[in-house]
């Protein structure tokens, strides 16, 4: 249990300067595995073959794998240390707000122990008995808050664990423990939410906090903070973004909900449909047709759910017939986006509900054969969160999983399907 004195004097923007430098420690990293690997463009073996071998080649194995690991150990340890950080920092503010509260009555608080009493001249002040135990409500919500924003940090921590071996299931498992990281990030800062509290304490916590940390909260935890009652509706407004003609809130409400739901799934590779489904389905963006079949409508963004529009039951054999080409696939979906009121944005720029869609950089064949195009985009996501660090957190479908984190699996990604560029886009509806 983190103590009154320890929230007290704590110095939250030492655990940030920490988790800085660990990023630029893993970026380090990332750039001597890139230049070993012909930046990140193919795998090692093929990239020296016949320019490096026997010992020399073997050590070169094993820096790039070592300083792969260490860029993901390192990414791992950034995001849950860097919101601990902020999370302190909320918890601290809510701690110093109540203290503030109580002696700007008369009342004393403690130092050691934070116990807020009413001086003994006034014990017979019954309001001061109600603020008493406002304050100590406070007070206790705040260390509360602190501790399990410590506890999520140090359990993301105690599971990195570094390693030497270069196997491909070594690897999946460092992602995997980055994944972790992430997932106890987000959660350190849904543990400050009061998601209990009622609509008046909601509000003060509310304004308790600075611009800055609000803004964390609306990108971090979107539809926790939507969802809270209290929350004044401008904030709400500002989550959810109706002036693009759906709702954030919703399409990430239903991504979530859906990542693992296979029964939209028409494709080997659903991830477009799944984007498109999370907009339409939970975000209300309605369809663009001009009622021509979907897969022809080349101006369209839809799914043909009229039967006179198919009278031999083709969909019943062939449902991806049904859909338009910027529906199902990654390509035409963000082209559809950006022709049709969206706007591309850079990743400082992002707030859940945006689009990322990962391109090729260059002509090539990936592991798996398929081709390359430069500027072709081959997979797409929805934004879920954004971490107070800016780090953009990404639910995807085929494959199925959430808190991603775009930036720290683009090393990752380059190694199997070349380099990459990433084009996030904020649709908006304009029919």
């Amino acid at each position: 249990m983190v103590t009154f004195p320890e929230l007290l004097n704590a110095k939250p923007d030492m655990w940030i300067s920490a988790a800085d430098d660990l990023l630029a420690a893993a970026k380090q990293c990332e750039r001597i595995e890139d230049d070993i690997h012909y930046n990140g463009t193919r795998p090692l073996t093929d990239n020296w073959s016949g320019q490096a071998f026997g010992a020399a080649h073997d050590s070169l194995v094993r820096i790039a794998n070592r300083s792969q690991v260490a860029s993901i150990l390192a990414r791992g340890v950034v995001d849950p240390l860097d919101t601990l950080g902020h999370a302190v920092g909320v918890a601290q503010r809510e701690l110093h707000a109540a203290v503030d509260y109580a002696r700007s009555r008369g009342l004393d608080v403690d130092n050691t122990t934070g116990v807020v009493t009413i001086p003994d001249e006034q014990a017979g002040d019954i309001m001061l008995c109600f603020v008493q135990d406002e304050a100590t409500e406070m007070i206790q919500a705040a260390l509360a808050a602190a501790t399990r924003a410590d506890g999520d940090c140090t359990t993301a921590l105690q599971i990195l664990k570094a390693d030497d071996n270069d196997s491909t299931t070594l690897k999946a498992a460092q992602e995997a423990q980055q994944k972790i990281g992430i997932a106890k990030a987000l959660q350190e800062m849904r543990d400050l939410i009061p998601s209990g509290a009622t609509r008046e304490e909601a509000f003060r916590w509310w304004l308790s906090l600075t611009p800055q940390q609000q803004n964390d909260f609306e990108r971090a935890c979107p539809v926790e903070i939507f969802d809270l009652n209290g929350i004044p509706d401008t904030v709400k407004a500002a989550i959810d973004r109706p002036e693009n003609g759906f709702s954030s809130v919703g399409a990430v409400r239903w991504a979530l909900a859906h990542r693992n739901d296979d029964s939209i799934d028409d494709y080997p590779n659903n991830c477009a449909n799944f984007v498109s489904y999370a907009l339409s389905e939970g975000g209300s963006l309605p369809y663009k047709s001009d009622h021509s079949f979907a897969r022809f409508d080349h101006d369209g963004w839809g799914v043909d759910d009229d039967p006179y529009l198919d009278p031999l039951g083709i969909s019943d054999n062939f449902p991806g017939l049904t859909h338009t080409k910027s529906w199902s696939l990654a390509n035409a979906q963000r082209d559809f986006f950006l022709h049709h009121g969206g706007a591309s944005i850079s990743p400082n720029q992002a707030r859940p509900g945006d689009l990322p869609y990962w391109e090729y950089t260059q002509h090539g064949v990936t592991e798996d054969g398929d081709p390359m195009t430069p500027g072709q985009a081959h997979h797409a996501a929805i934004v879920t969160g954004v971490l107070p660090d800016g780090q953009v957190v990404y639910t995807q479908h085929t494959s199925n999983d959430t808190d991603l984190a775009l930036q720290g699996r683009l090393p990752e990604v380059s190694q199997s399907e070349g380099q990459q560029h990433i084009t996030i886009v904020t649709p908006k509806r304009t029919w």
